[in-house]
């Protein structure tokens, strides 16, 4: 038993590996080291449980960290949920589109 939960959490941990989670600018990012993509995420998700998106939003093609180039190919799921947006600019880098990632999120005026 002690040996088939030590495999488990090493297995867990190899595969959590690659993510970072990052704040770049004014946007949340995870990171993937192996593939040099980036995925716009909720900063609630980085437990930052006070902070959401507001006003314009300009997600980046491609991001910077630790010298390091990142391709923004993603936004997750309800990423800008319940966020108070005025604008949003997607770049046509962005491949995948997480379910319900404005769910809420638009100002009215």
């Amino acid at each position: 038993m002690k040996r088939t939960l030590s495999f488990l959490t090493l297995a867990m941990c190899a595969t959590m590996g690659a993510w970072a989670q990052v704040k770049i600018g004014n946007i949340y990012y995870n990171l993937d080291e192996d593939t040099k993509t980036a995925e716009v995420t909720n900063p609630r998700s980085a437990h930052d449980y006070t902070t959401t998106y507001s006003g314009d939003i300009v997600i980046p093609a491609s991001v910077v960290n630790d010298g390091k180039e990142y391709r923004v190919t993603s936004i997750g799921a309800k990423t800008f949920a319940n966020a108070g947006l005025t604008s949003i600019v997607i770049p046509n880098s962005v491949e995948i589109i997480g379910e319900e990632f404005m769910w809420k999120c638009l100002r009215t005026l």
